[in-house]
């Protein structure tokens, strides 16, 4: 699946408009002029130092992983620790369902 340059634009400009922050203050954030980012922004492209500074710059705030997901959704990391706990018990409550009726098997066979 390929994701266009417009696409990530938006997508990088929704980020930046989630922690609400201007592009001129993002840009000082960065030590960039603000016209990369807003290329960026608008789907014209520009340098991979840039667009890794934006990456590394959301990656504290986000999980960027989405970015480049056919369905993208903006997580907050502090959001993502709670849905990674809670999805992770319930694993570990299924896995508990599991290995109790396997434990009944071997028992069993015994």
């Amino acid at each position: 699946m390929i994701i266009e340059n417009k696409v990530i634009g938006e997508r990088l400009k929704m980020y930046r408009n989630a922690l609400n922050i201007p592009q001129g203050t993002l840009a000082e954030k960065l030590n960039v002029a603000q016209t990369p980012i807003s290329r960026f922004e608008n789907g014209l492209g520009g340098s991979l130092e840039v667009f890794f500074q934006l990456l590394g710059f959301y990656s504290d705030h986000f999980l960027i992983s989405y970015l480049f997901q056919k369905e993208f959704v903006i997580v907050k990391k502090s959001e993502a620790l709670d849905d990674l706990h809670i999805i992770a018990v319930e694993r570990l409550k299924e896995l508990k369902k599991d290995l109790s009726g396997v434990i009944d098997l071997i028992e069993s066979a015994n």
